[in-house]
C-alpha cells in the first residue's frame, strides 16, 4: 500500500508547468493613476512572442526584445544604440496568472510627482 501512495506521489510531482513560450494575444491593458483607469488601447489585440531562446518580439515593433523569468518575474529587456553608445532598458514584471491559456502581467511604471502608476496586462494563448 505504501509502495501505491509513493508511486501516485511521484507521478503527480511530475506534472509539467505551464510555459511562457508561444504567442499570446492582449486582451486588456489597463493602467491605474490615481483615480483614474485607462485601457492602452493600441496594445490590445497586440501579439507577444515569447521565443524559447529568450526573444520576444512584440507585433508591429520590428525589433527583438530580451526576456528572462526568475521566480514570478519577468524581466523584458530593450537594447537601444544612440550616437554615444548602446544603452540597456529593462522592465521587471509580476506573472500573476499564467496556465496553458491565460497570462496576466502586473507592471509599475513612475509616474509624475513621483508616484507609482500599475499596469495590468492580460493575454490568452493563440
Amino acid at each position: 500500500m505504501l509502495l501505491v501512495m509513493a508511486s501516485m506521489l511521484t507521478f503527480t510531482s511530475c506534472k509539467k508547468e505551464p510555459q511562457i513560450v508561444g504567442k499570446w494575444k492582449c486582451t486588456n491593458d489597463l493602467m491605474i493613476e490615481g483615480d483614474h483607469q485607462f485601457a492602452d488601447s493600441p496594445s490590445i489585440g497586440q501579439i507577444w512572442e515569447f521565443k524559447e531562446n529568450g526573444e520576444l518580439l512584440k507585433e508591429g515593433e520590428g525589433r527583438a526584445y530580451a526576456y528572462s523569468i526568475e521566480g514570478d518575474n519577468l524581466t523584458i529587456t530593450d537594447r537601444v544604440t544612440f550616437p554615444d553608445g548602446i544603452q540597456m532598458f529593462s522592465q521587471t514584471a509580476i506573472i500573476q496568472i499564467l496556465t496553458e491559456t491565460q497570462l496576466s502581467l502586473s507592471f509599475e511604471y513612475q509616474g509624475a510627482n513621483e508616484t507609482i502608476v500599475p499596469r495590468n496586462m492580460d493575454f490568452e494563448r493563440l
